[in-house]
């Protein structure tokens, strides 16, 4: 976890994070600059956990105010934005009565909750996103990449450019740009300039040019 805070009457904001309920480990955070704090969990982390980070100790001490800001939780490889979708900040009493999206910002005591649960393997792949199950192999396509994504086969290339993927076929140029995408039977061919910006879209037969960002 990324996380700041401010003290209020020389004491600082204590952060807690809770899985399934049980608090599993505590730190202060004593700076007002974003700093890394970190937590090892014996077993992966599986869909059905829940993972909260509690702010404990809110205050006002004069005119000093107690606050917690989180910036991002990373699970395994996958990095999550305090502010993003599917994270909730649950004020209070921590009964799911007073539920706000998250801005990241904690200025009452509370938790800031991850709802769309994420699986990791024990080589930190997302093997589940809420319900996208996600398949790695073990040689060709490698432990760090995916095979299957939602029981859609994936595949890529050497250089680790995707070729097949929900049902599309994408073949790359030398350059490592798109030189086509073919989907049911419909392709389409693409052309650059010297530097990389695409020019030209043939599909169905179709040549168009692109001039200025615009389709002439």
């Amino acid at each position: 976890m990324r996380a700041r805070g401010t003290a209020a009457g020389g004491v600082w904001p204590s952060m807690a994070l809770r899985i399934n309920g049980a608090i599993v480990q505590r730190w202060t955070v004593t700076s007002t600059t974003f700093q890394t704090y970190t937590y090892t969990h014996p077993t992966p982390l599986d869909a059905d956990q829940t993972i909260d980070l509690l702010f404990e100790n809110d205050g006002v001490v004069g005119n000093d105010d107690r606050n917690l800001f989180i910036d991002t939780i990373q699970i395994g490889s996958q990095v999550i934005s305090a502010g993003q979708r599917g994270v909730s900040y649950d004020r209070g009493a921590l009964d799911g009565r007073d539920v706000y999206a998250s801005t990241g910002a904690l200025p009452w005591q509370g938790a800031l909750r991850l709802t769309e649960r994420y699986t990791y393997d024990s080589v930190g792949n997302l093997t589940r996103k809420a319900d996208l199950p996600i398949t790695y192999g073990t040689t060709g396509n490698g432990p760090h990449r995916p095979t299957t994504i939602g029981g859609q086969e994936v595949r890529a290339d050497a250089a680790g450019n995707l070729t097949t993927v929900n049902g599309r076929q994408i073949v790359w140029n030398a350059r490592g740009l798109p030189a086509s995408v073919s989907t049911a039977g419909v392709s389409e061919q693409y052309g650059y300039d010297a530097t990389g910006a695409r020019v030209t879209v043939i599909s169905n037969g179709v040549r168009q040019r692109v001039v200025g960002g615009l389709w002439e």
